[in-house]
């Protein structure tokens, strides 16, 4: 009876051991994810604050449309003045 008794304390010792060696094991992994994941967090930030300064930089988001306005109306006053002046320089010759 003694003998099963000290086999059983055996095994629920080996086994107690073997489960404080997991807790440990799993305890470690969860601190190394939680590292992971605050530098993965800190990243993430320096990159949104790299892209707001970008945007910042060009003019806001629609800077790129808002300058192929400008472009286009340059473009199109231009081309007026070339055609007034064309009509001009034809008048010019034609008398």
């Amino acid at each position: 009876l003694e003998t099963r008794y000290a086999q059983r304390r055996t095994v629920s010792n080996s086994t107690l051991n073997r489960l404080n060696d997991q807790v440990d094991m799993y305890t470690s992994k969860v601190e190394i994810e939680r590292k992971n994941k605050e530098a993965l967090q800190k990243a993430v930030r320096q990159m949104t604050k790299k892209i707001l300064d970008k945007r910042r930089t060009i003019g806001g988001v629609n800077a790129a449309k808002e300058k192929q306005g400008v472009i286009h109306k340059q473009i199109r006053i231009l081309e007026n003045r070339l055609d007034k002046a064309l009509v001009k320089f034809n008048e010019a010759l034609a008398y």
